[in-house]
């Protein structure tokens, strides 16, 4: 939990007062939040699956899983690590919805993404540094929301106002952040429990602030 959200304060008050989530939004952004934290499983579930769906048959086994670990893994990485970061890499993607089944060969499949997930997802990344674009980056790829697919459930968005002409792209964005998108668009909370939430996120800040201190240290030091 601290690897995962530590890094996004706002993004875990967000997460917190959020009450009425359901379990398969809670679990995509979980997803999302692993690719921002973890480059191996962003590489993997944003560009490995996403090619291998261009295949004749969209499925993938462990083995194929392994050789692409080792080609873009550490190479000081043992083949025991090889094959069981291949395991948690199918593990985390058959929770998050990308692929089907436990035995090879896996189908490859997309979850289905609710408007509010996708909303957070965008209101997340404009103020996140990642490689890509809104419109072309591994979160949403990931998910199989790209181009024209992506296009269109941006138009229905409530919270924003997308607009393409020719090549010139128009966000137009109803609320300044992620934490003033939560606060219009999901149920409002008990001003106490507002208060707790609050209060957890500044720890939660400044426990990633001291980590994130902890490990430029030992950096030093090695």
């Amino acid at each position: 939990m601290e690897t995962r959200f530590g890094a996004f304060p706002e993004a875990l008050w967000v997460l917190h007062r959020w009450q009425a989530i359901t379990p398969d939004t809670r679990v995509i952004i979980c997803h999302w939040h692993l690719q921002l934290t973890d480059p191996l499983y962003r590489a993997f579930s944003g560009d490995f699956l996403i090619a291998r769906r261009q295949a004749a048959v969209p499925e993938v086994y462990r083995n194929t899983v392994i050789t692409w670990v080792a080609d873009n893994g550490r190479s000081n990485w043992s083949l025991a690590t090889r094959k069981q970061l291949a395991t948690r890499l199918l593990s985390v993607a058959l929770c998050a919805g990308l692929i089907s089944g436990r035995r090879d060969p896996r189908s490859l499949i997309f979850p289905r993404i609710a408007d509010q997930a996708l909303e957070y997802c965008l209101y997340l990344l404009r103020n996140v540094t990642f490689s890509g674009s809104l419109l072309d980056n591994p979160y949403l790829r990931s998910v199989g929301l790209e181009g024209a697919v992506l296009e269109a459930r941006l138009r229905k968005l409530s919270s924003l106002n997308f607009q393409r002409t020719g090549d010139l792209i128009a966000f137009d964005w109803r609320y300044p952040s992620l934490s003033a998108w939560a606060e219009a668009e999901l149920v409002p909370v008990h001003p106490s429990l507002d208060n707790k939430i609050r209060r957890v996120s500044r720890e939660a800040a400044k426990s990633a602030k001291m980590l994130s201190s902890l490990r430029s240290e030992k950096n030093r030091q090695d």
